[in-house]
């Protein structure tokens, strides 16, 4: 097994660091992304771990490995993105927070909104297709689980989503005067 020295003086070596930078390119985490610096951490990490893993030598095969560290890093940050998501969508925000602090937790803004009464203002606006999408996505299910549910096609329940999200964007608008 090869010591993380030499996985990091190869990585360093030439423009090797191109291929995590173009794995974090093709996810779209770009840097301004408040995400990027720990998915940048984390490429690194998988481009040793993949130096380490690697079957033959190498610096004796560099085309070779560069084409099995990008696949591994590619697949790695894959994974962590599915796990954040997954992690995002069974914690959900207690009655206290509100809409405003949890888009731009930075900004002090003077209106607060509370979710619940944005969601149920919604809901009634909602067609039954709506409300099924809605409180689907509300409960941590994902499009396709949804469509299996009520046995619709993914395109379908996508439909729902884009309803939802205009209906969504009018009640901010009008109802709670946000935008």
């Amino acid at each position: 097994m090869a010591s993380y020295e030499a996985a990091f003086d190869f990585l360093l070596a030439g423009d090797h660091e191109m291929v995590i930078y173009g794995n974090l390119k093709r996810l779209h985490i770009v840097p301004r992304d408040n995400r990027y610096d720990d998915f940048l951490q984390e490429a690194r990490l998988l481009f040793i771990k993949a130096y380490q893993t690697f079957p033959q030598d190498p610096t004796s095969y560099p085309h070779q490995f560069l084409a099995y560290a990008n696949t591994k890093i590619h697949w790695g940050l894959v994974d962590q993105l599915r796990r954040d998501q997954r992690g995002m969508a069974l914690t959900t925000p207690d009655d206290s927070e509100t809409l405003s602090e949890l888009s731009q937790p930075d900004l002090d803004l003077d209106w607060r909104i509370n979710e619940s009464d944005v969601i149920k203002t919604v809901l009634k606006r909602c067609s039954d297709a709506e409300q099924r999408y809605l409180l689907g996505i509300l409960r941590g299910r994902s499009v396709a689980e949804i469509a299996h549910q009520y046995r619709v096609s993914r395109g379908t329940v996508y439909q729902w989503r884009h309803r939802v999200a205009r209906k969504m964007h009018d009640v901010l608008q009008k109802d709670f005067h946000v935008g």
